[in-house]
């Protein structure tokens, strides 16, 4: 059974008044008492451990490494690491370093200035062979070392906290054929930076579901934008103009606001149909369906969809632009009448009538029997 605060305050001759501010990190007990009830809980089994390792009994001095520059990304990580890290109570201190650059040399001049009672170091690194020297004279040195975000499986470090990147480049890719319904097109990627195998993962899980399952849509244009809202905004500019029927952009990593700033500045023919972000995947924009015999507002419906599985979705023989599921907020207005709704994903279409009253919202909820 596990042990519990009374169990703990036994242990050390405390009251569990004291045990629970120990614990919880709350003022009010010395640095010798918190050091009893923090030995006492290891003792009893109460701290977690991560794959059979103890948690340390004595608080940490943790040390980050950020590329933090003007990625707001960056700088919120920081911000919560920081946050956190004031709530637990093996933290000792948390010092957070800004990398002035993701080359090996800014890691290696950040890390010249690491604390001596530093124990544990967290980094966000570009896999190099320089970069590998520097962690791994980090853990020779007694330091505990973890990978965040994009990982250096080849340094010695103890975990790797952040997501499959390939796996995240696959959904991307599934999300964004799935949005194009069947059409043969091109997209145009930008990456922040191949440095970062976790970058890197991404475009080729990105490449390899649009070879396996939409060999219709083929990448015309990859540019690296070093994680850099500006250098998306002049990769997005520049891809736009020159394939004015572009159907969909992949940004990986950092940059997206400025692949925003360029969709909203430039009208080219036909805007992208998709549009998938690095930590996730937006649906693709185009013009709201606003069908019939030219009815005011006042008179229009709102129309509303949501489909198993996600379906391209026509009405009255017009592209819509949008796929299922289609939430109130992004409701096609309708004028009262019959309307032919189809939904269609890949070659198959499923049609049905839906009738529009003056101000009404009407949902459409369907399974489709896909074959």
């Amino acid at each position: 059974m596990k042990a519990t605060v009374a169990d703990i305050a036994k242990s050390c001759g405390l009251s569990t008044a004291t045990v629970d501010r120990v614990l919880n990190n709350r003022p009010g007990a010395s640095a010798a008492n918190r050091q009893r009830v923090m030995e006492a809980a290891k003792q009893l089994g109460y701290l977690p451990t991560l794959d059979q390792v103890v948690l340390p009994s004595k608080p940490a001095h943790l040390e980050f490494f950020l590329p933090i520059g003007s990625n707001a990304f960056m700088a919120d990580l920081a911000h919560h690491i920081e946050d956190y890290a004031q709530r637990l109570p093996l933290v000792a201190s948390c010092r957070i370093h800004n990398l002035a650059g993701i080359s090996p040399g800014a890691l290696q001049s950040a890390v010249e200035n690491l604390s001596l009672k530093a124990n544990g170091v967290g980094v966000i690194a570009v896999d190099h062979p320089r970069t590998r020297n520097i962690l791994r004279e980090l853990v020779d040195a007694g330091i505990r070392l973890v990978t965040l975000i994009s990982d250096v499986p080849a340094a010695p470090r103890s975990a790797y906290v952040g997501i499959d990147n390939r796996v995240a480049g696959r959904t991307a890719a599934l999300l964004m054929g799935r949005f194009l319904g069947g059409r043969t097109g091109h997209l145009a990627m930008v990456v922040g930076s191949r440095s970062y195998r976790g970058h890197e993962e991404r475009e080729m899980g990105f490449r390899s579901v649009l070879s396996e399952e939409f060999p219709n849509l083929t990448v015309s244009s990859a540019v690296e934008s070093n994680d850099d809202p500006d250098a998306s905004y002049r990769a997005t500019i520049k891809a736009l103009h020159n394939e004015p029927d572009l159907l969909g952009i992949y940004c990986v990593g950092a940059g997206r606001s400025g692949v925003a700033k360029a969709l909203l500045e430039v009208k080219p023919r036909k805007k992208p149909e998709g549009t998938s972000g690095s930590s996730g995947s937006s649906g693709s924009s185009g013009s709201s369906a606003k069908l019939g015999d030219g009815s005011s507002a006042a008179d229009q419906g709102l129309f509303t969809a949501y489909t198993k599985p996600w379906a391209r979705v026509f009405i009255d023989g017009k592209d819509t632009g949008k796929m299922t599921p289609i939430a109130p907020r992004s409701a096609i207005p309708l004028n009262p009448g019959n309307h032919k709704v189809v939904f269609q994903v890949g070659d198959q279409k499923f049609p049905f009538t839906v009738t529009i009253r003056p101000g009404e919202k009407k949902n459409l909820v369907k399974v489709l029997p896909i074959k």
